[in-house]
């Protein structure tokens, strides 16, 4: 079965959301949304094997869609550290932080990221949860995920707090 048909047939379900001022990085930096941003978590079940184009995966809000900046794969689901594809701001110092390229396996889910150029998570172990990450404006209530497969997703009710 081909990515794009696997994607397309999919069992993957948004388990919870919350909107946070802060997250966490693989190395364990705290980090902070653009101004008048704010970070949105989101825990994802995939019940099948299948492989995930990052790339492809955004936040829709309105007529804006929002694109994914981080993945959180060795946590079954908790949003404790992200592994980020995006370029970030750190906290403690201010400055921006880009992606690093990196290939991580955790047993049930495999991530590859070379910056520029691929963002892949493949679910091996079904079933697996991992927690996804994106910048949206500081007064987002609702939205849908897109890129998950077929269709979009409604991001469930909202929680406030740090990841």
């Amino acid at each position: 079965m081909s990515t794009a048909s696997a994607a397309a047939e999919s069992k993957i379900t948004l388990v919870r959301a919350a909107v946070a001022s802060e997250a966490t990085n693989d190395s364990r930096q705290a980090m902070a949304p653009a101004a008048g941003q704010a970070f949105l978590w989101v825990t994802v079940k995939a019940e099948e094997t299948q492989t995930i184009d990052l790339t492809k995966v955004a936040v829709g809000a309105g007529a804006t869609s929002l694109p994914l900046i981080g993945v959180d794969s060795a946590w079954d689901g908790d949003p404790k550290q992200f592994s980020m594809i995006a370029p970030v701001t750190l906290v403690k110092t201010g400055k921006v932080s880009d992606p690093m390229e990196q290939t991580r396996s955790e047993g049930t889910l495999r991530l590859a990221f070379t910056p520029g150029k691929t963002a892949t998570l493949a679910v091996l172990k079904p079933p697996a949860s991992f927690c996804l990450l994106f910048s949206v404006p500081k007064e987002f209530k609702t939205g849908t995920v897109l890129g998950l497969g077929a269709t979009a997703l409604a991001v469930p009710a909202l929680t406030t707090g740090k990841p």
